[in-house]
């Protein structure tokens, strides 16, 4: 009796059913990760920019890769996905006829990559794709009537783990690129040229104009590593409570730039201003360049979101409106 032969439109139906099937629990298997990426940002308001997001990598990350995995494994319970079990077929040695191993199915199924190959070679020989050539597999009309195999719980749980580091070792360039992406650019002053006196001067002027609202600390570097000029680093902590908004923090970087050009003329200088939030707070730091051209404000002048909004005496504890 000839065996009777896999047709076309069945196995590509399969392939789809399995497809979509797999990228569903894909899918799921990358909300936790997802939502943990979602928190990161919205940590950082309104300047996403500045977030050194982990997508890639983090213990969540790992847990989402066994979604992938399936889709290797999908085929190692007695050769049959979910699919093939719909469609009566099945994944069997090539040259015996039996049910493949789950190791075997394993790798007829790293090819996927591959789908657009994968479909031609289905349509020219629906009993072998290029997976099954790999793995020495084809796949056959399920016969009910043939001797089961006993489940083997070690090879499942061996053909698994195999699943999951091809998972590992595939998602290797994204952890580069996210390593690249999240790098820190190198330091653009020398380190060496650290003035200690000028820095002391400048935090002291400052915290006599904005020490209500912050606490200040700032680092004068005579050199940077493109040319011979002065490079600022401001440190920011905000004091007491806040409602922190973006005009508020340029109103601040324009009254210390008005200061700092007191000592240091314009162009003379770059730097940048660094805000740090209070203990217990979720919001990441943000940092604003300075010395680009930023708007100056009189030095008469300070803007109303700068000033407390209180009932008495201002104190350090007092509510600002920042």
């Amino acid at each position: 009796m000839t065996e009777r032969k896999p047709e076309i439109g069945e196995r590509l139906i399969a392939m789809v059913i399995d497809n979509m099937l797999m990228s569903i629990l894909a899918l799921l298997a990358a909300v936790p990760n997802f939502i943990s990426v979602t928190k990161q940002l919205a940590k950082h308001g309104d300047d996403p920019a500045s977030a050194h997001i982990v997508l890639f990598g983090s213990p969540l990350w790992y847990l989402s890769l066994a979604g992938l995995a399936l889709y290797f494994w999908k085929d190692s319970f007695n050769g049959r996905s979910i699919a093939k079990r719909f469609l009566y077929y099945q994944v069997v040695h090539n040259q015996t006829g039996i049910a493949a191993n789950p190791l075997r199915c394993v790798v007829r199924n790293l090819t996927f990559f591959l789908w657009p190959v994968e479909i031609i070679m289905v349509i020219v020989n629906p009993s072998r794709r290029l997976g099954d050539m790999l793995a020495g597999t084809r796949v056959a009309v399920y016969d009910d009537k043939a001797p089961r195999i006993p489940t083997r719980w070690g090879s499942l749980l061996l053909s698994f783990m195999l699943a999951y580091v091809v998972a590992v070792v595939l998602t290797v360039p994204l952890l580069k690129v996210q390593k690249m992406l999240n790098t820190p650019p190198a330091l653009p002053y020398i380190k060496s040229s650290y003035n200690n006196e000028e820095s002391r001067d400048l935090t002291a002027l400052v915290e006599n104009k904005v020490g209500e609202y912050v606490q200040s600390s700032i680092r004068v570097y005579d050199k940077m590593e493109k040319d011979n000029s002065k490079y600022i680093a401001c440190e920011f902590r905000w004091i007491g409570s806040y409602d922190d908004n973006e005009d508020a923090r340029d109103s601040l970087c324009g009254i210390v730039e008005n200061m700092i050009r007191t000592k240091y003329p314009q162009g003379t200088y770059q730097g940048h201003a660094k805000f740090i939030y209070p203990a217990g707070s979720d919001r990441e730091p943000i940092t604003i360049p300075l010395g680009i051209g930023r708007l100056e404000l009189k030095e008469s002048e300070e803007p109303e979101e700068m000033k407390p909004k209180k009932n008495g005496t201002a104190t350090k504890d007092s509510v600002y409106v920042l």
